[in-house]
């Protein structure tokens, strides 16, 4: 099983296919070992490059929810 630390957006994959996968491995972690909110939020950002990396660090999301819902939009605009 993959680490959140090491989950990357493949090229192909689209934004909510990802926020599916993501949410899954860190759902499927055990309580003992699932890493903090903030933690979380960070191996979320870190799993971009390009022009979503830098809208994330232009808009500093405060929590996972939002920074999917923010990921999702920024998709979208890129692609109309």
């Amino acid at each position: 099983m993959a680490a959140l630390n090491t989950i990357k957006k493949t090229e192909n994959e689209t934004m909510i296919e990802f926020n599916k996968r993501f949410n899954a491995l860190v759902n499927n972690m055990h309580k003992d070992i699932k890493p903090s909110e903030a933690s979380t939020l960070i191996d979320y950002i870190e799993a971009f490059s390009g022009d979503i990396d830098y809208e994330f660090k232009d808009k500093e999301p405060t929590s996972l929810a939002t920074a999917q819902s923010m990921a999702v939009k920024i998709e979208r605009n890129m692609q109309a």
